[in-house]
């Protein structure tokens, strides 16, 4: 659909087509014509990156995915599961919440689909993976009951918001990165109390 015209531009809204390129075809009320051969090119979705690019195995955490050609109305897939699209921001930024894992599928180097709704082209990168949840080391493991020291918990599948206990008792905690943060212990009315 044409939208404006001047001596020198035009400026329109492309219909609908597959992938590729095409040719433009410009005819004035005198029926000249002018044409520009594979003078446009449609494109498919480009996946670049996903933040962040591993997760728990739980639902909803939130993500966001870059790129470019994204439409205007799009769908995201991790792997065989949908997820959720929040915001389609921008033609190179997608937020979505990340779908739960799903038993039985891999949970490593998962492909990172999006696909336009208005002519089901779709991009893809393998990029995702999915981590077990586990506390797999706690430095120092020895401390003082009377708290405030600094421990550090190495891991798997750290998201940010992670918290932690100690005898049902609050840590303070900096997140650091899905495999590690540091926390500072509360004060405990009895030694030799379990870390949660």
């Amino acid at each position: 659909m044409i939208v404006a015209v001047t001596p020198n531009t035009i400026t329109l809204t492309t219909p609908l087509h597959g992938r590729g390129f095409v040719d433009v075809v410009v005819t004035n009320p005198d029926l000249q014509v002018d044409t520009s051969v594979d003078g446009f090119e449609y494109r498919r979705p480009v996946v670049t990156a996903i933040n962040p690019a591993t997760s728990i195995f739980a639902a909803n955490i939130p993500a966001t995915i870059t790129g470019d050609y994204f439409g205007a109305a799009v769908t995201v897939d991790i792997g065989p599961n949908a997820a959720v699209v929040l915001n389609r921001v921008s033609e190179q930024q997608v937020d979505i919440t990340l779908p739960a894992y799903v038993v039985g599928f891999a949970h490593a180097g998962l492909q990172v689909f999006v696909t336009n709704t208005h002519d089901n082209e779709r991009g893809s990168r393998t990029l995702f993976s999915y981590e077990p949840f586990d506390v797999a080391q706690i430095q120092p493991n020895i401390i003082s009951h009377a708290g405030n020291e600094p421990i550090t918990i190495t891991g798997t599948g750290f998201d940010p918001g992670v918290t932690m206990t100690i005898a049902g008792q609050n840590a303070v905690v900096a997140y650091g990165t899905s495999a590690q943060f540091t926390a500072t212990t509360p004060a405990l009315a009895s030694p030799s109390q379990p870390v949660r």
